[in-house]
């Protein structure tokens, strides 16, 4: 992942390595015993190679920059608003934090519109899944625990979706995040941000 990008910029990769202990480069080429699929690592290399990426546009300045999730803060880095290092940092700690909350999965359902998606959930009496991503009219993404989330794609799929379960190590986008949140938040007042130059 991101080979290119990573060979264009030594400097901001030594950088990387220094504040994460470990070898972006070798974690993004050789994921090694699979890291990427854990949070605390995928995180910072989808950063790393989000920003290297936005900060190699050169020949134009961009009208506006935008991002999902952790994509936002290569955004906010191209929108001016910190400097590679300091996204870097931030994004490490979220990933630690979000790693936390493990037990929990997500699925995206294809095929059904949000209200189709709610009514089956209920009628399953699944309280425990969030919505945690509206992607397109009939694409969504659930978020919640592991045990309930077979239950929700047997109850999907009978109503005509198609249910892909994501590779991702919790229940994030949802309320199983909110501890990694309030501690983030705490985090986050150690830092000071520029108004963005840009929409974000």
């Amino acid at each position: 992942m991101g080979a290119a990008v990573l060979d264009r910029d030594p400097e901001r990769c030594a950088a990387a390595d220094a504040i994460l202990g470990y070898s972006i480069r070798q974690l993004c080429l050789e994921n090694r015993d699979g890291r990427l699929r854990e949070t605390r690592y995928a995180q910072p290399a989808l950063y790393v190679v989000g920003a290297l990426s936005a900060l190699a546009i050169t020949d134009r300045a961009p009208e506006f920059a935008i991002g999902h999730s952790v994509g936002e803060y290569a955004a906010l880095l191209a929108a001016g608003c910190f400097d590679f290092e300091t996204g870097l940092r931030l994004v490490q700690r979220r990933a630690e934090l979000m790693a936390r909350a493990d037990g929990g999965g997500m699925v995206a359902v294809i095929g059904l519109e949000r209200d189709r998606v709610t009514e089956v959930l209920a009628a399953e009496e699944l309280a425990d899944i969030d919505v945690a991503n509206y992607n397109l009219r009939r694409q969504l993404v659930l978020s919640g625990p592991r045990g309930s989330l077979p239950v929700a794609i047997r109850a999907l799929e009978r109503a005509g979706s198609r249910c892909v379960v994501l590779e991702v190590s919790a229940a994030f986008h949802s309320r199983y995040m909110a501890s990694a949140a309030k501690e983030f938040a705490v985090y986050l007042q150690s830092f000071s941000f520029d108004e963005p130059r840009l929409p974000v």
